[in-house]
């Protein structure tokens, strides 16, 4: 998989779909089945109450029907019973058989009529005196009874065949055969008993409770009763009121004449007969409520749904922005460490780095400009940076922020020849000025290469032995761009060493500390051959790999931002031997402390160097810094001022190695300076009457001519320092004169002085 495939498109695809599409499914999912269970159920209770309520209903009506044909029963027997012991009564008063005294008893007996009949069958009397001498018709109920010869009989209600009046008759015969016949108007048995009838029962069901349809079948399946006044006396399959046969006799859901019922079918058992209560209810309404359940049920599955997904569209809109803010350079848009760490990883867990080569890019000054110029300088210089190095990049390789100070690029492998068009592009590129608003500047860029980056085993080695092979590029060229090698891997384990116990160094503050400690490199007057000062050099010894040149420890100082801590330990050791000169009686010698652009330009190095003096009560005067010429480069205006600031201090600045670096001989004068050392490379070079010589004669007459005094350095021949004094050189320092020293042998040197005698006197 390529770098760029990787970058461009499964991480942030796999980012939509596990932060924003799944989440939604799975609550698409749930939402969607809890509101179906929901609805579900409450519809499921709604009917479920509906129809226990209409069965509950039916059950309770059959009860109330069978009930009442029972007490409709009851009635008819207590009746015959009353009306027998009325008739027992009447043969009682069998005297009675006129009109008064018959229609006495008739009130008495709570009787409507009360007929006497002869033995032949003839009306002979009655209680309201009509129809005496009436005598029935062949067939006539009272004629069958007459021929009967049947002591009582009881009939159903009737129409009296002479008032047109329904009664009920009951009949008994006397001894002698003369009979009753008593009878009880229709109209107050009906009164009482219309209470019982199947009908009156029907329509007070239908009025209490308005159910759609109410029918009693009886076996035969005909209506005895209904809501519906037309279905009765009719069979039930005539009427064609479901359209579905199957559902006829059952309880439950079904449709009547198109509307939806629900039909409750109970069997009932009213007079002797077996019959059916069918109830049908309206589910018009329910079916409406249900929709209703429905409809709310889908509106809150709706609103909450989109509360929830627009909550997560929030988080996945704040989750992305949150990965770009963790994958992400805001600045230039570039995948940064996190991602490259990650990304590598992933290719060293699957074996997928064969074949690739990774380049490291250390733009070195980026943050001095940054600094200078401001924040948003920088970013805009970093931007502009990044689209250039894009411009020169193919499709297989991707470019990453690393740092702040840092790019990385992935590419597929070439061989180291073919690497050299891509890397002299981009060197060429940084040999460009960049240009962001008004300013215009050049950035210095250090290259490291690794090739072959699948011998690594995470991220962090990786950028380990890409930082180890930049920092040898040296010369900012495509032919000294160094290749990653286990050589370049033990140098950088020393020189982690080295930074190991520098940082401890500076930790613990111990001035005491045998590990870095100052040699005192004596000064002689030319003109007396005395001493008339020191330069303290450091040095530096670490366990495993022993003394440490200077030059390599104090680079690696720098480049590490150490260098104005190191500094102040050494000014303070330096004041320290002062100190000791002084209490030694030798008071007039000088000490010179090498000092760097670094912390030249900290703000508060001439504080600091005020608070060491006053810690350690020494004379400024005693004190001298020595600063390099290549310094005077850059800033040359803000430097100057500082040099001019320190010696308003009282202390001393010589210029060193003068005459190798920045053509400073014609802006001598306008240096803050006391002294210019002649740098060794001249001195090296003196021999009488030879060419190279006069240089060094030039420099010390020039440097005379603006006041400044001659130190001349790397002395190491009898010839050199006769040569120097004859052309009026005032100082020289040299392993001719004497080697650094350590401090007790240089306080040793110094016991040994006389007045008269030199140097020369004291080597010996």
């Amino acid at each position: 998989m390529e770098v760029g495939e990787y970058m461009g498109k499964n991480r942030k695809k796999r980012l939509h779909v596990l932060y924003f599409l799944v989440p939604c499914l799975l609550l698409f999912v749930l939402f969607t089945s809890a509101t179906y269970l929901v609805v579900r159920n409450r519809v499921k209770n709604q009917y479920e109450t509906f129809e226990n309520s209409s069965e509950n209903l039916a059950r309770s009506y059959k009860a109330t029907i069978e009930n009442s044909s029972e007490a409709y029963r009851m009635f008819k027997e207590i009746l015959g019973q009353k009306m027998r012991a009325a008739a027992e009564s009447v043969l009682f008063y069998n005297g009675v058989t006129d009109e008064e005294n018959l229609k006495v008893l008739g009130e008495k007996l709570q009787l409507d009529a009360i007929y006497l009949y002869n033995p032949e069958g003839t009306l002979v009397s009655s209680m309201d005196g009509q129809f005496v001498g009436w005598s029935p018709s062949p067939g006539h109920p009272v004629e069958r009874y007459q021929k009967s010869g049947d002591y009582y009989l009881e009939e159903n209600i009737r129409q009296d065949t002479e008032s047109k009046l329904h009664y009920k008759y009951v009949y008994i015969r006397r001894a002698d055969g003369y009979f009753y016949q008593l009878g009880v108007l229709a109209e107050s048995i009906n009164g009482f008993m219309a209470q019982f009838e199947s009908q009156a029962l029907l329509d007070q069901i239908y009025d209490e409770h308005k159910p759609y349809l109410v029918l009693l079948l009886d076996r035969d399946e005909t209506v005895q009763a209904s809501s519906e006044g037309s279905y009765i006396g009719k069979k039930y399959g005539e009427l064609s009121l479901q359209m579905n046969t199957e559902t006829v006799y059952r309880t439950g859901r079904t449709e009547i004449q198109g509307i939806p019922v629900f039909l409750t079918v109970t069997p009932v058992a009213a007079e002797e007969e077996q019959g059916l209560l069918l109830l049908a209810w309206d589910l018009r309404g329910m079916d409406l409520e249900v929709e209703k359940i429905i409809f709310i049920g889908v509106l809150i599955f709706i609103v909450i749904f989109l509360i929830v997904t627009g909550t997560l569209y929030y988080a996945f809109k704040k989750s992305k922005k949150l990965y770009e803010i963790a994958y992400y350079e805001e600045r230039t848009g570039l995948p940064n460490e996190q991602f490259f760490r990650e990304y590598v990883n992933k290719e060293i867990h699957n074996h997928r780095l064969q074949g690739k080569d990774f380049i490291l890019l250390h733009l070195e000054n980026l943050a001095i400009l940054g600094h200078t110029y401001g924040y948003e300088y920088g970013e805009l210089l970093l931007k502009e940076v990044s689209e250039r190095i894009r411009t020169q990049m193919g499709t297989d390789q991707e470019l990453f922020f690393l740092d702040g100070e840092y790019l990385g690029i992935f590419c597929e492998t070439l061989s180291q020849e073919g690497n050299r068009g891509f890397l002299r592009n981009l060197q060429n590129l940084f040999s460009q000025d960049f240009s962001t608003g008004d300013e215009r500047d050049r950035l210095q860029v250090r290259i490291g290469v690794v090739p072959d980056i699948g011998q690594f085993r995470s991220s962090a080695a990786l950028l380990k032995a890409a930082a180890i092979a930049a920092r040898k590029n040296t010369q900012h060229d495509v032919e000294s761009i160094p290749y990653f090698d286990e050589k370049m891997e033990e140098h950088a384990e020393r020189e982690r060493s080295i930074l190991r116990n520098l940082r401890l160094l500076l930790e613990e503050k111990d001035l005491k500390s045998d590990i870095f400690f100052l040699h005192f490199q004596p000064k002689i007057s030319l003109e007396t051959e005395r001493i008339m000062g020191f330069e303290a050099l450091a040095r530096f010894r670490i366990p495993v790999y022993g003394m440490i040149p200077p030059l390599e420890f104090i680079e690696i100082a720098e480049r590490n931002h150490l260098i104005y801590d190191l500094g102040l330990l050494i000014l303070k050791k330096a004041c320290g031997f002062l100190k000791e000169l002084d209490q030694a009686g030798k008071k007039g010698l000088t000490v010179a402390v090498n000092i760097s652009v670094l912390q030249l330009l900290r703000k508060e190095f001439t504080s600091h160097v005020e608070e060491v003096l006053k810690e350690y009560e020494t004379d400024p005067e005693m004190l001298e810094f020595e600063i390099t010429e290549s310094i005077l480069s850059d800033n040359f205006d803000l430097i100057n001022l500082k040099l001019r600031q320190i010696r308003k201090k009282g202390i001393k600045v010589s210029m060193d190695d003068f005459g190798t670096g920045f053509s400073s001989l014609a802006r001598l004068r306008e240096l803050s300076i006391d002294a210019v050392k002649l740098d060794r490379h001249f001195i090296s070079r003196i021999k009488e009457n030879e060419k190279p010589s006069y240089i060094s004669i030039d420099i010390i007459s020039m440097a005379h001519r603006v006041g400044l005094m001659v130190v001349a350095e790397g002395v190491e021949t009898e010839e050199q320092l006769e040569f120097l004094k004859k052309h009026q050189c005032d100082y020289a320092q040299g392993y001719y004169i004497s080697m650094p020293l350590e401090k007790e042998k240089a306080l040793e040197m110094l016991a040994k002085e006389r007045p008269g005698n030199g140097f020369r006197e004291l080597s010996s």
